[in-house]
């Protein structure tokens, strides 16, 4: 052992030379190996011993790879040009590391890490480990399948970074057991593609595979003496489901019976805490959801692959979390990228590392028929479906329409897809009362709204851009980023100066707990109208906020903000922010949205006034969103007043192009009722809010508490009751 850590511990440093590898094998394996003074005899052995094993079953055998890559070339060409494309530039140009290059792949590890990636991100260690995941890796031999780059390049790849191993300036080889994990798995898969490249004759392939194999199994022993020690939550759940997925899937490895079996009860009891019944995460954050969801997916198939029983209840759990991602991305797998995010997925499997939202959909269509139709050919993660579902998509099953109305109320999450408009509007209350949860990668948006249209998104979560607190030391201006996008300024609601409902952030990330909520205060649908309501609590400052969206399919989605408690002595602003490359245009009491060939109008009540629309601005900060880690890109955001005396405000939405001449206006009647009018076309929509429980009439019947009745003048009046 030489060098050590940042943190003062000792650095990892694994001997990866051909005898100390096969000496970690297990006694019994390594018995049935031929004598090592017999040149290149061993390799062969362990080689043809890994591609013709039978058991366990990975996702597909090596040689079912040839048959999967002739599939891609007849029927998903598109796959192979963007997996090509993409390697040629990470040869000739660099592996991208976040929103910045590294060296070439063949370059990548000949040198210490590149301390400018960490200075220029302010102390973002992220950006050295990007490197280290070897995400790049699957789709590097995935070309060298296609026959567009030759197996000798991966060998060069591997050499450097076995080479950097024993080098005294590493540091970084091993730094965290989420990093090591994530590239034991994209070891796993480029073995499989090397052994097929092997089998094909390919000697070079034959060596890179040798050189995968001792990383992976060197890695797998790192990880074996440390599963249940990460950090917790997401860390910790992928620690358990790697020691299942790699003691089960490599039981030539030393100790993996023992891994395996604490891996995977740490992973189900890490699942089963960290998923509500609805679904939903306790972090309130679509990126660790989303990788939830693909080591459930993964666990599933491969359980059935290999003859095993799943645990009970796991099925409902797995459609639970699937369902919740396809209603929140839609038909176009879109993302929406709530909480923090990164791009370092657990299976990198097609050409960029990107969101999983397509193979998600892929998967929960084919798992649970009836539940959602297959995403579009288009979507960019469809190819990482294809591989886990061993080399082919799976049946696409037709579920027919999109419904109407989805609701995950512990996950604080309503979607309502609008088929006439083709709009799909996502309300987000928050926070359940008393329910488990840790706030450390949670943004403060609670009680907002998104909104896109044919799948285009039109009102956006602004990202997370970083996830440290200075990106550079002693630059106060640079000191504000973590805090901004992870506040209230950035996202769909409303806020009051220096206040943020889940409390300073002291550091990179919250505090684990916080005494901020939403209770849902109305869930009602009824003659077409969908109405929903939260009021927010723990929040002194906004002490009986409530918002509420009102959706009339077809026609308009309407949002008011009320206080049913005293009305807050500073100034409120209401913010809605639109993607990169939008326009907002005002004319009057009306802004027109437009982004590429979609759009909206935002119709307002006349209380409501514009206080600006920011873009790139730094004083006052706003009018910026983060598409992707470290990307820093000037975008519109609406900001409007709120009147101090204002008991209730309301704008509605139009998704379309359709300029219809719309007027909302809201206020109070005399019994304190709060009451809005949409006026559009010749039609009038009247709303009626009662924020208090009215006493008993004089005959004794009680009357009920929070009366919410519409109507519509030209048509028999329905009510809400």
């Amino acid at each position: 052992m030489a060098g050590r850590s940042d943190g003062g511990e000792e650095a990892y440093r694994p001997d990866l030379s051909d005898a100390a590898f096969v000496a970690r094998l297990e006694s019994g394996f390594r018995e049935t190996l031929p004598p090592w003074d017999e040149a290149g005899a061993i390799k062969t052995a362990l080689l043809d011993h890994f591609d013709r094993r039978e058991t366990p079953r990975f996702f597909l055998q090596p040689s079912d790879v040839a048959a999967a890559i002739d599939r891609i070339a007849q029927r998903h060409p598109q796959w192979r040009e963007a997996v090509v494309e993409r390697v040629q530039a990470d040869l000739a140009q660099g592996v991208p590391l976040y929103d910045r290059l590294g060296p070439p792949a063949e370059r990548l590890f000949d040198g210490p890490a590149d301390p400018s990636l960490e200075e220029a991100a302010g102390a973002d260690t992220l950006y050295r480990y990007k490197a280290l995941r070897m995400a790049f890796l699957p789709r590097l031999c995935l070309a060298c399948c296609h026959g567009a780059v030759p197996a000798g390049t991966i060998e060069t790849v591997l050499k450097g970074f076995i080479g950097a191993c024993s080098r005294p300036e590493l540091r970084y080889g091993y730094p965290t057991d989420l990093v090591v994990t994530q590239r034991a798995i994209a070891l796993s898969w480029s073995l499989v593609f090397l052994l097929s490249l092997r089998a094909a004759g390919d000697e070079e392939a034959e060596d890179a595979a040798w050189l995968a194999l001792k990383i992976l199994l060197s890695d797998i022993d790192f990880l074996s003496s440390r599963i249940g020690q990460s950090v917790a939550n997401n860390h910790l759940l992928v620690d358990g489901f790697a020691g299942w997925y790699l003691g089960s899937l490599f039981p030539e490895a030393e100790a993996a019976a023992a891994f395996c079996e604490r891996g995977e009860e740490i992973w189900l009891a890490e699942l089963e805490r960290q998923i509500y019944g609805d679904g939903g995460s306790f972090e309130h954050c679509t990126h660790y959801h989303e990788m939830a969801c693909e080591l459930s997916v993964a666990y599933r198939l491969l359980k059935r692959r290999n003859d095993a029983e799943l645990p009970a209840g796991f099925e409902d759990k797995l459609r639970s979390m699937l369902s919740l991602q396809a209603a929140l991305s839609g038909p176009e797998a879109e993302p929406l990228p709530l909480g923090d995010a990164t791009e370092d997925p657990v299976f990198p499997l097609d050409a960029a590392e990107s969101w999983a939202t397509g193979a998600m959909r892929a998967a929960l269509n084919a798992l649970y028929p009836g539940s959602v139709d297959a995403p579009r050919e288009d979507c960019p993660s469809l190819q990482r479906a294809f591989w886990l579902f061993g080399g082919a998509l799976p049946a696409a099953a037709d579920a027919g329409e999109e419904p109407g109305f989805c609701a995950f109320p512990e996950a604080g999450l309503y979607v309502i897809n609008d088929e006439e408009l083709s709009a799909r509007l996502v309300f987000r209350s928050g926070l359940a009362p008393g329910a488990r949860h840790w706030a450390g990668h949670m943004h403060a948006d609670f009680l907002s709204f998104y909104l896109s249209v044919q799948g285009q998104p039109l009102i956006v979560d602004a990202g997370t851009y970083s996830y440290r607190y200075a990106r550079k030391a002693g630059d106060a201006a640079e000191t504000s980023w973590r805090a901004y996008f992870m506040g209230p300024q950035a996202h769909n609601t409303l806020s009051l100066p220096g206040c943020d409902p889940l409390g300073p952030c002291p550091g990179d990330f919250r505090p684990r707990d916080t005494v901020a909520s939403v209770s849902t205060t109305l869930q009602r649908q009824e003659d077409g109208i969908t109405w929903l309501e939260g009021e927010l609590q723990g929040v002194p400052q906004l002490t009986g906020y409530r918002r509420g969206l009102i959706h009339s399919p077809g026609a308009y989605a309407l949002l008011y903000d009320c206080f049913a408690g005293p009305l807050p002595t500073e100034p409120c602003l209401l913010s809605f922010q639109c993607p990169s490359g939008a326009t907002l245009v005002q004319e009057g009491p009306c802004l027109h949205l437009v982004s590429g060939d979609r759009s909206a109008s935002l119709h307002l009540d006349p209380q409501l006034t514009v206080d600006g629309i920011l873009d790139g601005s730094l004083e006052p900060i706003g009018g910026w969103v983060s598409p992707s880690y470290g990307c820093l890109e000037a975008a519109p955001q609406l900001k409007l007043n709120r009147p101090p005396q204002g008991r209730i405000t309301a704008l509605a939405i139009l998704p379309g192009a359709a300029r219809r001449e719309t007027l909302v206006t809201a206020g109070t009647d005399a019994e304190g009722a709060l009451q809005i009018t949409v006026r559009h076309g010749s039609t009038v929509d009247s709303f009626t809010i009662m924020l208090q429980t009215r006493a008993p009439t004089a005959e004794g019947t009680p009357r009920r508490g929070d009366l919410h009745l519409w109507k519509r003048l030209d048509e028999p009046q329905p009510s809400l009751e």
